[in-house]
């Protein structure tokens, strides 16, 4: 809502005028797309943004490799996303007691792809998260 501006016009009367927002409207959640080799620290850190999912718009939680994981070298597998989600969906009711807007369970494991795996780095070949 924009504020007002007091001011005295001539004559002595005092008119108002409307003056815009000194700060633009907080814009709708930010979208995001979390990609991980599933590394000790990237478990973590799915651990840390589950618990605060309810700031984002979850668009994807996406397997990839990495320099040192793919598969074949040391990979960890494509299940750990799911099952850090089930144990999501264990607290999710004492989430959403104390903030709104947590994603249900149900709606992240449908936004839960397999990247490229296949090479270490970069894309070796198409990947149902990169449609």
């Amino acid at each position: 809502m924009a504020g007002l501006v007091i001011g005295l016009a001539l004559g002595g009367e005092i008119a108002a005028q409307p003056v815009a927002p000194r700060f633009p409207p907080v814009p709708a959640k930010p979208r995001i797309i979390a990609t991980t080799d599933g590394e000790i620290d990237d478990r973590c850190s799915m651990i840390r943004l589950l618990m605060y999912a309810n700031e984002f718009q979850v668009e994807g939680l996406i397997h990839s490799s990495s320099r040192f994981h793919w598969l074949g070298q040391t990979w960890s597998g494509v299940e750990w996303i799911n099952a850090q989600v089930d144990q999501y969906a264990r607290v999710y009711d004492h989430l959403r007691q104390n903030a709104d807007g947590y994603p249900r369970p149900e709606d992240l494991k449908r936004r839960v792809y397999v990247g490229n795996i296949h090479n270490r780095g970069g894309p070796d070949r198409a990947s149902a998260a990169g449609r």
